[in-house]
């Protein structure tokens, strides 16, 4: 059928080619909520976050029971959120969450804003209660253990929380390069290097030319193996980017400590060998697991 042409395109990734074909569709048809909301679609593929914002808002005043209203929201809010404008895209998030408390994009996406605005405890509230939710929700599994772990003090709760969703992130996805990341950011916190360098290592056969995970590599190869005894975790200035709908990496961003805050305890030299132990046994199944994994698909 000649209108679903676009369709095609949109399916192969060739969104200006697909533009051009609904624009074309629309002067004959403009209040079309079907071509409208595609048309949205591509110009978010395309980056051009404001005719998308503009272009969803004429259809939800043209069709207010438009079957994907929910999306539309949803889409409108991701490009609030490339643009930054995180104030309109925070007020469109608590009047959809009013609609549905429980949606967990929409949570998704107040988590990233916070991060981007370095409400890092605020994101780590919000991540625990999309796991409450759905608690195999990978975003917010890989999040949650990245952000207890780094740019502040972690408790020994805490860590061993982040462990646990690192573990099922891994255990979802044992090739996702941000979980490896995120992975390989754990051991180091814990004075595993030589563990952390081989998750970042991994995770650069999935992103070999990704800067961040490349400095983490860097920085534990600097480190070494000075000691088996764990130092207090301690923020360190390296920010990771999460976007929101498809990479599922992490944002964090430098945060004061508090000057009344006393630091944290470092674990007890038993307690801190176990963890590392258990550590080292996830990324030697990791590791085994992807090997197989590999030989499964030859």
């Amino acid at each position: 059928m000649k209108t679903k042409n676009y369709i095609q395109e949109i399916e192969k990734g060739n969104y200006a080619l697909a533009l051009t074909m609904l624009d074309k569709e629309l002067t004959t048809d403009p209040e079309n909520p079907e071509l409208l909301y595609n048309f949205a679609i591509c110009c978010s593929r395309t980056e051009n976050h404001n005719k998308c914002i503009e272009t969803l808002n004429f259809l939800l005043k043209r069709s207010g029971k438009f079957i994907e209203r929910d999306n539309v929201f949803r889409l409108i809010i991701f490009s609030y959120i490339q643009l930054e404008s995180y104030p309109e895209a925070l007020e469109l998030i608590r009047e959809r969450l009013k609609v549905n408390t429980d949606d967990t994009t929409l949570l998704s996406f107040r988590a990233h804003i916070q991060e981007k605005r370095n409400q890092v405890e605020e994101a780590i509230k919000t991540h625990k209660k999309i796991l409450t939710i759905h608690g195999d929700y990978k975003n917010s599994l890989n999040s949650l253990g990245y952000l207890l772990i780094n740019q502040r003090e972690a408790t020994q709760e805490e860590i061993n929380l982040a462990i646990d969703c690192l573990k099922k992130a891994l255990a979802l996805e044992p090739k996702n390069a941000a979980y490896l990341d995120s992975f390989g950011v754990l051991l180091g916190a814990l004075g595993n290097n030589k563990q952390a360098e081989k998750a970042f290592r991994k995770a650069l056969e999935q992103w070999p030319d990704n800067q961040e995970i490349l400095a983490n590599l860097d920085k534990v190869l600097q480190a070494g193996e000075k000691t088996n005894t764990p130092p207090p975790i301690s923020p360190e200035p390296n920010i990771q980017p999460l976007q929101p709908e498809k990479m599922e990496k992490k944002e964090s961003p430098p945060v004061a400590t508090s000057p009344t805050k006393k630091a944290n305890k470092p674990p007890e030299k038993n307690e801190a060998s176990a963890l590392m132990q258990e550590a080292k046994t996830l990324m030697d199944e990791i590791m085994q697991h992807t090997k197989d994994f590999d030989e499964l698909e030859k």
